[in-house]
């Protein structure tokens, strides 16, 4: 897995990431990988590579952290994210997408599950629908780079 072994080596060490993310698409491993290398915004990210199984991988170093798990297959997604919870993370938020033809949004959020209950995508409520929507609106068009 992409980045496990910087995240264990860094967990040996004392530090906690304030996030994980997961990336449950598996890719084959390109130079510009070395985002897997960093944890420049005290963010780590994980990985994984083809032919590796959701359902066989250890995510030990996880334990106690909060876990984003992304991907375009939602059954790796589910798969992943039930890996992280058996792990030990304290929270996992995982999303599964498809893509869209869209160049301003290339990915549509298909399911969205917060073990915190917190987020939930197709809402469950109109309510809840009201909510994110508004949030979106407000924070949508805002970017961390400019």
């Amino acid at each position: 897995m992409r980045g496990q072994a910087q995240l264990e080596a860094l967990r040996r060490r004392g530090y906690a990431p304030e996030v994980v993310f997961i990336d449950a698409d598996a890719k084959p491993v390109r130079r510009v990988d070395a985002m897997f290398d960093s944890l420049a915004d005290g963010a780590a990210r994980l990985g994984l590579l083809p032919g590796e199984s959701p359902k066989r991988v250890d995510l030990r170093c996880v334990v106690g952290l909060v876990v984003h798990v992304n991907g375009t297959d939602a059954d790796r997604v589910q798969a992943m994210r039930d890996a992280a919870i058996a792990a030990g993370a304290v929270r996992v938020i995982a999303a599964a997408t498809e893509r869209t033809e869209q160049g301003w949004q290339p990915f549509r959020t298909v399911e969205l599950t917060d073990t915190a209950g917190l987020e939930s995508w197709p809402p469950e409520s109109v309510a809840a629908y009201r909510d994110c929507a508004e949030r979106i609106a407000f924070y949508g068009n805002r970017s961390r780079h400019g």
